[in-house]
Parts: C-alpha cells; sequence; structure tokens
C-alpha cells in the first residue's frame, strides 16, 4: 500500500484529530483539527432588543394561555 491510502485509511478509520493535538494552528487547520467556535459579544442594545422580544413573548404565551 502506497503511504497515502494508509493515511486516508487511518483518518477514515480514526476520524478526524482532536483538538490541539499540532503545536501549530495552521498545521491543525490544514489537517482538519476542530477549530473553537468564536465567542459572540452583544453590544448592550442587542441584549436590551433580545430582552424586550422576550418579554413579548412571554406576554403573549400567557395571554394565549
Amino acid at each position: 500500500m502506497d503511504i497515502i491510502k494508509v493515511n486516508e485509511w487511518l483518518r477514515h478509520s480514526y476520524g478526524p484529530p482532536r483538538s490541539n493535538i499540532f503545536n501549530n494552528k495552521g498545521v491543525g487547520l490544514v489537517e482538519g483539527e476542530p477549530q473553537p467556535l468564536p465567542l459572540y459579544n452583544p453590544t448592550p442594545e442587542q441584549l436590551r432588543e433580545y430582552i424586550k422580544e422576550r418579554q413579548a413573548a412571554v406576554v403573549a404565551a400567557a395571554a394565549a394561555a
């Protein structure tokens, strides 16, 4: 077997690599290492809008019941 076919077989058998296996982030990205998701940091205005929407939903649910 040629080394590329063996590598493909191993990757298929064991799945993608776990996080933080490689010392270099670029290598991890190329090799398919899972990358952490960026954290969502809402603005104060977005938070106020979300709270208003949730309060309106609670009032609508109470009125429907």
